[in-house]
């Protein structure tokens, strides 16, 4: 009788490990469909639930970071994203990291900072124009026009579409450069109307 409820407990507790790994496999393997949603969702526009999920985690790799740091950016918290970049600036981030990081630094003014992003960035991948443009601007912002000025012509060299334009015009407005202007906002609206595309910058 002894041995029989002595079996009977052990198949009892076998039956409870295994509902229990059960569990919570699905509860690891539930996490990244979970998380794939937020990030989804924040890309539709609906910035919220990701960022007080971020918040409320405090391990978190890589990857995970440089997620918080674009969609604090989409979400145009930019105090949030310098306090999350300055919190694991440490870590090895992702490149995708870094441009979050260096437009919150430039929204905030801290030119020295952005500029110092923007320009590891264009170190790191020359043939971005988004990284290009980001640095040129930031100078422009700055008051570095002259500098700004030099940098975007040699990017309309290279590639004269319309948003490299737009960012011309930007550069000379700042310059006070009213011609200049006027002819890059022009060649910015006629490429685009031709299909290569772009966006004002500001």
């Amino acid at each position: 009788m002894f041995n029989v409820k002595k079996s009977s407990v052990k198949t009892r507790y076998k039956l409870i490990a295994v509902c229990l790994a059960s569990y919570f496999s699905c509860q690891v393997n539930a996490q990244p469909q979970n998380y794939n949603a937020l990030v989804r969702e924040a890309r539709n526009g609906n910035t919220t639930p990701a960022l007080a999920w971020f918040a409320s985690h405090a391990s978190l790799n890589n990857q995970q970071i440089a997620d918080w740091l674009q969609i604090a950016s989409w979400a145009g918290e930019d105090a949030q994203v310098i306090s999350v970049y300055e919190r694991f600036s440490h870590q090895n981030l992702p490149l995708r990291a870094y441009p979050a990081a260096a437009k919150a630094y430039r929204n905030q003014k801290r030119w020295s900072e952005s500029l110092q992003l923007w320009k590891r960035l264009c170190d790191k991948d020359p043939a971005n124009a988004d990284y290009q443009r980001g640095y040129l601007l930031t100078l422009a912002d700055s008051g570095d026009h002259k500098a700004a000025i030099e940098h975007v012509n040699t990017l309309l060299k290279k590639d004269p579409d319309s948003r490299n334009y737009l960012a011309a015009a930007w550069v000379y407005r700042l310059a006070g450069q009213e011609q200049n202007e006027l002819f890059a906002s022009t060649m910015a609206m006629q490429l685009s109307s031709s299909g290569t595309g772009g966006k004002e910058y500001k």
